[in-house]
């Protein structure tokens, strides 16, 4: 009679998923607690906000020059990539940084709310009519990658390069990181306010 226990175990451990290591932190420091808990925070915001939309209205356009919700979802991750690279190149020293600022340090908190009319530049401008499934999981990846690095880099060299954006101007990197939470939480609202145009 064959042993039931002993199968049993070995489909439990077989179908049990492998939980991923966390790199360690470079340290505890304030900043870095804080920009990984709001990294946290407008990654769930967001994935709350899609999980109300069904899916007949990704596609769907508030008009021919709005975008969709999917191709809401595809600049989020392009933004959040390129950005990405773009902070890794300027530490490297392959890409030139920015002269430092010549101001005060930008409200990032208000970015969510404030309205952006600059429009995004053509490499962060999103395709129609990609498969839902695609942009959830490039979407999880691409903010999986960005808190990876947030977790091991030394925020004291991000601080030291510079980037121009189109919302805050000329920003340090580390404050960049900050800001990709208020972007992301300014189109999920962006998101829950297309579900109600598009559904009335």
């Amino acid at each position: 009679m064959p042993n039931k226990s002993k199968k049993f175990s070995r489909a439990s451990a077989k179908s049990k998923p492998q939980q991923k290591n966390e790199p360690a932190l470079a340290d505890s420091s304030p900043q870095r607690l804080h920009i990984l808990r709001r990294l946290d925070e407008s990654m769930k915001f967001l994935e709350k906000s899609l999980a109300e939309i069904p899916e007949n209205l990704w596609p769907k356009k508030p008009a021919p020059e709005r975008w969709s919700i999917g191709e809401i979802v595809h600049h989020l991750i392009l933004v959040e990539v390129q950005r990405l690279e773009l902070i890794k190149g300027l530490l490297a020293g392959s890409k030139e940084s920015q002269p430092p600022r010549d101001g005060p340090a930008p409200d990032i908190a208000a970015a969510r709310t404030s309205p952006n009319k600059n429009q995004a530049p053509p490499e962060m401008q999103p395709k129609a009519g990609l498969p839902i499934k695609v942009l959830r999981t490039a979407l999880r990846r691409a903010r999986q990658e960005t808190k990876i690095f947030v977790q091991t880099v030394d925020l004291q060299r991000v601080a030291a390069v510079w980037l121009k954006t189109a919302s805050l101007g000329i920003v340090n990197a580390a404050e960049y990181l900050e800001f990709l939470s208020a972007h992301m939480e300014r189109h999920a609202d962006q998101v829950l306010n297309l579900k109600e145009s598009l559904s009335s």
